[in-house]
């Protein structure tokens, strides 16, 4: 699975918006409600193909129950993971780095940040590991489809209505995400923006 990938596949969106599979709209609306879900949950559902290093300021991190907690890009296969600080690596445990939240992978989560033993300082810290999701929650793929069924409606509707005012169903479309996408990507896929 690629970073940033489509969170819902063309022919299930054509079917799920009831137009035929060859409907030139349905991909550029699965492309652009994946990109809306990732901005509004301030993170991406994909995985690097291969691992990858990310670097992070160590001056970025701040102090928790006695370590230094770092924000990172979400992690949750650890195969081959390793850290450095100022280009010395650090070993996992409790006297070096461990992954937090601490029960992330119990709760079938993602990693967010790296606590550290001790304050990293203004030197930059490397993480090297397959960045991202191992599978794409469905909470992603069902507000992708739900997004493009809204805008779906939206184009056959005049003036961006919905609905009809004589049976008094008539409902203006905001530019904002669907209400009811906005409730299926909650339960910890919203991530608060971290530090830059």
């Amino acid at each position: 699975m690629p970073w940033e990938p489509d969170y819902a596949d063309p022919d299930e969106l054509a079917t799920f918006v009831r137009v035929n599979a060859d409907n030139p709209y349905v991909a550029t609306y699965g492309t652009a409600a994946s990109r809306a879900v990732d901005g509004y949950c301030n993170r991406q559902f994909g995985q690097l193909d291969a691992p990858g290093t990310f670097v992070y300021d160590g001056c970025r991190a701040f102090p928790l129950n006695g370590r230094w907690l770092l924000h990172v890009d979400d992690l949750q296969n650890l195969t081959g993971l390793t850290v450095t600080v100022d280009g010395q690596a650090v070993s996992a445990g409790a006297s070096g780095y461990q992954l937090w939240p601490r029960n992330a992978a119990a709760k079938g989560h993602v990693y967010t940040a790296i606590s550290l033993a001790s304050a990293p300082g203004d030197v930059d810290v490397s993480v090297f590991g397959r960045f991202g999701w191992n599978a794409v929650p469905a909470g992603a793929v069902g507000a992708v489809w739900l997004q493009v069924n809204r805008w779906n409606v939206r184009r056959e509707s005049p003036y961006g209505t919905a609905g009809s005012p004589e049976d008094s169903s008539e409902v203006k479309l905001s530019a904002v995400l669907d209400p009811d996408v906005r409730t299926m990507l909650t339960g910890g896929l919203v991530r608060a923006r971290m530090p830059r």
